[in-house]
């Protein structure tokens, strides 16, 4: 099934031969992340329900997007399109990216713990797959 995705210079989108959709974000900006949660509408619709969601969001030249605003249309995307697959998120990040601290974060202030998002150094492509394709 072929579908057209939403394109910005901000946040490219590719899928690869093992079914990972990976995101590559140019800039932290809100028409990121809004592109971002464009495409996952999409694949949220064509991606079979008993088949695992695997993402690489890859950080490593944009740095972090907007907080505040990426949560808020998160949690927004969340109320509109209910869980119902299996889902994990692999973050690769740049060296100055405080991973404990992000992980923490995200399971205090949103509920999301190792199992679902878990975030990588900037070398750490392959242990990134890695755990996505062996969970």
């Amino acid at each position: 099934m072929r579908v057209q995705l939403p394109v910005t210079q901000s946040c490219f989108y590719n899928v690869d031969e093992q079914g990972i959709h990976m995101f590559t974000f140019t800039s932290p900006s809100q028409q990121a992340a809004d592109t971002w949660l464009d495409v996952l509408s999409v694949l949220y619709e064509t991606i079979p329900a008993y088949k695992p969601a695997l993402f690489i969001l890859d950080l490593r030249q944009s740095g972090l997007l907007p907080l505040v605003y990426t949560l808020r249309a998160g949690r927004r995307w969340l109320i509109d399109h209910p869980i119902k697959h299996e889902v994990r998120f692999a973050c690769l990040t740049d060296h100055n990216f405080p991973l404990s601290v992000a992980e923490k974060f995200l399971r205090l202030n949103i509920g999301v713990d190792q199992r679902v998002v878990r975030f990588f150094g900037p070398d750490q492509d392959h242990r990134a797959v890695d755990w996505l394709l062996n969970r």
